[in-house]
């Protein structure tokens, strides 16, 4: 098989991957889709569910306060260079590399990147908590837009079986990880909850799953 081929059947499995995280609501720019897209011959399809994506999307600009902590935490993670630089500096300063008048600047250095740091995750939990209780509070929000993606995703998957046909693929070579189980044309090989930190479980499943293949 060509490598392009290949590369384009990779490209519809990213596709399906990011569209099933828009209906769990883990959201990114869908303008950054658009190239994958369009490159792969699917520019319809792209166009004709990106208002779903967008209306998905961009709710937290439309929430009460949200956009302005949103803001606040772009503007904290722009610091984070200055955190390793800190840390640097008062590791540089505890082995005596580099000297200084006045010990209350080892200080400094040691607690700005933790002060950042802090800021941030805080900032950060904040949004993610607010935009996650106004989700529970509307539990059909946004129950159309998932329909159009869901059949984008079945749209893709298709094709994506299709091509294992025609090819004579092995569909495990196609595996991916996914947060709803209810597509047409797809193996679901395990259910799983991930963990935080590696210890704690994640309150939603995920799925393991391959294309069929076959008819």
């Amino acid at each position: 098989m060509k490598a392009r081929q290949t590369d384009k059947f990779s490209t519809i499995l990213f596709l399906i991957q990011k569209l099933d995280e828009f209906r769990a609501f883990k959201r990114s720019d869908p303008e950054k889709l658009r190239n994958h897209f369009m490159t792969e011959g699917y520019s319809s399809l792209f166009e004709r569910i990106k208002p779903d994506l967008d209306s998905i999307a961009f709710v937290p600009e439309r929430m009460s306060g949200v956009p302005n902590l949103i803001k606040a935490a772009a503007v904290i993670r722009q610091l984070f260079p200055l955190c390793f630089i800190s840390f640097i500096l008062a590791l540089l300063i505890k082995l005596g590399i580099f000297k200084i008048l006045n010990e209350n600047l080892y200080y400094f250095f040691l607690i700005t990147p933790v002060v950042i740091m802090f800021a941030f995750v805080l900032t950060d939990q904040i949004v993610r908590r607010t935009i996650a209780r106004y989700e529970n509070e509307h539990p059909d929000l946004h129950k159309e837009e998932k329909k159009n993606i869901k059949r984008a995703v079945e749209e893709l998957l298709s094709s994506l079986n299709k091509n294992i046909r025609i090819y004579n693929l092995d569909p495990v070579k196609y595996r991916m990880r996914l947060y709803f189980d209810d597509y047409s044309g797809l193996d679901i090989e395990r259910e799983y909850r991930e963990r935080v930190m590696f210890v704690f479980k994640k309150k939603y499943s995920r799925f393991m799953a391959k294309p069929k293949g076959k008819r």
